[in-house]
């Protein structure tokens, strides 16, 4: 039992458990690390690359996600989600068509996959959309400027150098003003700003966002011999409610992405973008007798090259006086956490299906989520946040023996929190369960019992002389050891 062979135990199977363990923990560290790191943030981009549209044009944003795989992107506008798309490539594009003021913002996408298991990568960097105002060289602008005030707004040409402003129109907030025979000296930015009340005293309001306009020559009208969509109603008897509401079907006959117009009369009233989708569907809400109407729908191929208009043929649109059923979408609002599960209903006055939209008041398309009788129940499974917004329903009801569409139901709005067990998604994040801890936690064991040994075999193996041949030592000879 020499000090010697205590501190070398060369021939000890002991002597290899630490670095075994050791081997053993950082090579679990690192395997489940691997299989459990962040996805790859995305990156946008916009063509064309200035992140510039025109007024009533169009832009594309590309997402591109670095990975292949079945994956879900959504492209938002500043907080507020504004599309979707399910794709197995790694690239994305979202088209904004028929652009506004109302599309300026500040842009970025995510994407989420779904196996092994569901993960969302972090959002891309910003890409900043601005909207150039288009005329045509001796139209007239129309400009509208709104402020929570019933007082004046006033509307500036506004200098490059930040500082100078040009007069150049005033009216009520709210209201549109009309600037005549506008030509190429017109073009530049613009802002406008109102008069508002504050405890009795008027001041200013803050300057609005830019308008920046552009001067230009007159459209090109329909051009080319591009195939005809095809155009119907659902219900197929084209009759619709007062207060209900009517789906418009327009069925595309060639590939790539498209924009697709609805137009009522002479009036191009909804603008969609799609990828391969060989229809696209319009829903028009609270139908009036203004709704009778001939409608059309028309479409612009954008990929893989950019093609010529195209004109479906006219079908009507019959409203019948009679008031349209109501259905009603339960619960009105809901909060879930992240991963849960959230059981809805549409319920109406008839034995037909009824079906679950998630609604979007930009573009008066509704994207189908659900379909099922009146009065059963729908389970949406595993919510996230891109499953954020608002959500309606309507039903199919039979009236004086035809089919037709009941009235939106209300408006659910879908909120979706942070999971509460920080503490164990932090833990997941990390890579390590319990069963790895207690690898660890062995290994630690293992470790201090060998150190332990060696130190205490050390120790004995150096007495100090003066002990010998006292069996009992006394304190002070304790502490002088």
């Amino acid at each position: 039992m020499g000090g010697k062979e205590l501190w070398s135990c060369s021939t000890c199977p002991s002597g290899k458990i630490l670095p075994l363990f050791i081997f053993f923990g950082w090579g679990l560290l690192t395997k489940n690390g691997e299989a459990q790191g962040s996805m790859p943030k995305p990156s946008i981009s916009s063509d064309p690359a200035s992140g510039r549209g025109l007024q009533g044009g169009v832009i594309t944003f590309k997402c591109d996600a670095h990975v292949h795989g079945e994956k879900t992107f959504y492209l938002f506008q500043n907080a507020k989600k504004v599309a979707t798309r399910p794709i197995s490539e790694p690239t994305a594009h979202f088209t904004l068509a028929n652009l506004t003021s109302r599309h300026a913002g500040n842009y970025r996408c995510i994407y989420e996959v779904f196996r092994p298991r569901r993960r969302k990568s972090k959002p891309s960097d910003t890409l900043h959309l601005t909207i150039l105002a288009r005329v045509t060289e001796g139209s007239d602008l129309h400009i509208t400027c709104v402020a929570d005030t019933n007082h004046t707004c006033f509307f500036y040409g506004y200098g490059d150098d930040g500082y100078s402003q040009t007069y150049l129109a005033k009216g009520k907030s709210g209201t549109t003003v009309s600037v005549p025979n506008m030509t190429r000296h017109n073009m530049g930015k613009y802002v406008c700003h109102c008069f508002v009340e504050v405890s009795g005293t008027l001041a200013i309001s803050a300057p609005s966002n830019f308008l920046e306009l552009t001067v230009s020559d007159a459209d090109i009208g329909l051009s080319g011999n591009a195939p005809k969509p095809n155009i119907t109603f659902e219900p197929v008897s084209g009759t619709g409610l007062q207060g209900g509401i009517v789906v418009v079907k327009c069925e595309i006959p060639v590939d790539g992405e498209k924009i697709v117009s609805l137009i009522a009369g002479s009036e191009k009233i909804y603008v969609v973008t799609t990828l391969s989708e060989p229809a696209v569907y319009f829903t028009l809400i609270n139908l009036s007798v203004a709704s009778t109407r001939s409608y059309r729908c028309m479409y612009e191929t954008l990929r893989p090259k950019k093609g010529p208009l195209s004109l479906s043929d006219e079908i009507h649109l019959t409203i019948l006086d009679i008031q349209a059923p109501a259905s009603v979408l339960h619960p009105s609002s809901a909060v879930v956490t992240e991963g849960s599960n959230l059981q809805v209903t549409c319920t109406a006055n008839t034995d037909h299906h009824c079906f679950l939209y998630e609604y979007s008041d930009d573009q008066y398309s509704l994207r189908r989520q659900a379909e099922t009788k009146s009065g059963i129940t729908i389970s949406m499974t595993d919510v996230t946040r891109c499953d954020e917004g608002p959500y309606v329903c309507h039903c199919i009801m039979e009236v004086n023996g035809m089919l037709a569409f009941s009235a939106l139901s209300n408006i659910m709005n879908l909120t979706v929190t942070e999971r509460q067990n920080d503490a164990a998604a932090e833990v997941t994040k990390k890579g390590i369960d319990h069963s790895q801890l207690l690898v660890l936690g062995f290994s630690i064991f293992f470790i201090v019992l060998i150190l332990s040994s060696a130190i205490l075999g050390g120790c004995l193996s150096k007495k100090d002389p003066r002990l010998q041949g006292k069996p009992t030592p006394s304190l002070l000879e304790l502490q002088a050891f």
